[in-house]
């Protein structure tokens, strides 16, 4: 089985994801994904699940956990901010977009300034190649403030 936060108590998932009780089950209330886990010791079946999110009309990522989506990604939300920006600032507007993780990437292709920046471990995610991306040197909000202080530089 894949259990989703949805299925799972505010207990277990603070066990899981190092999250106080209470923001486990604000976790748990979800409106445009949900986060799932699946054992993926047997990669086919992985494949299995995927493909059959994807044949009822779904979309799925992954990042820490995977999640199933519907017409929503972090690329179309990051598109209707661009245009309320535009719409109030003018069209001259530069973004940034910072992800570190595969559920990242529609976010990072949609920006002018993509930015990776580092996991916990030091390394990059490999599955996200986008065309002008920008690696940052340090882990989570340290490469996040890295890199903008960069980009702005310029």
């Amino acid at each position: 089985s894949a259990p989703g936060f949805g299925d799972m108590s505010a207990e277990e998932i603070a066990a899981l994801t190092g999250l106080g009780i209470e923001e486990a089950e604000l976790s748990k209330r979800r409106d445009f994904d949900e986060p799932f886990i699946v054992d993926d010791g047997d990669a086919g079946r992985t494949g299995e699940l995927l493909g059959a999110i994807e044949e009822a009309g779904l979309g799925w990522t992954r990042g820490r956990f995977y999640h199933i989506l519907g017409d929503n990604d972090k690329g179309r939300a990051g598109d209707v901010l661009k245009g309320l920006f535009c719409k109030n600032l003018g069209s001259d507007i530069k973004t940034i977009g910072l992800g570190d993780s595969l559920n990242d990437l529609p976010l990072l292709k949609t920006v002018d300034y993509p930015v990776l920046v580092q996991r916990a471990d030091g390394g990059y995610d490999g599955e996200v190649e986008v065309d002008g991306l920008i690696k940052a040197n340090g882990i989570g909000p340290a490469g996040w403030n890295e890199a903008v202080l960069e980009i702005i530089g310029d």
